[in-house]
C-alpha cells in the first residue's frame, strides 16, 4: 500500500529539484551573454561580474532550499 502524502512530498520535491536545475542552466546562459557583451562594448571596464556575483548568492541560496545544507553534491532531502 502506497502512502499518498509521501507519493506528493516526492513529487514536490522532484519539482524543486528540476526548477533549480532550470534556474542554475539560465544563470549560465545568462550571464554567458553578459560576459560576452561587457568584453565586446566596453572593454576598459569589466562590469558583468557585479550581476553574476549577487545572481550567484541567489542561485546559491535556492540551492540551500532544495539539497539543505551539508548535501553538496547529494541527494536532495527526501
Amino acid at each position: 500500500m502506497q502512502d499518498p502524502y509521501r507519493d506528493q512530498q516526492s513529487l514536490k520535491q522532484v519539482r524543486q529539484v528540476r526548477r533549480f536545475y532550470i534556474h542554475a542552466t539560465v544563470y549560465v546562459w545568462v550571464n554567458a551573454l553578459l560576459a560576452i557583451a561587457n568584453l565586446v562594448m566596453s572593454r576598459g571596464r569589466i562590469w558583468f561580474f557585479w550581476p553574476s556575483l549577487v545572481w550567484g548568492i541567489g542561485l546559491t541560496a535556492h540551492w540551500l532550499v532544495v539539497f539543505g545544507p551539508g548535501r553538496l553534491w547529494g541527494r536532495p532531502n527526501l
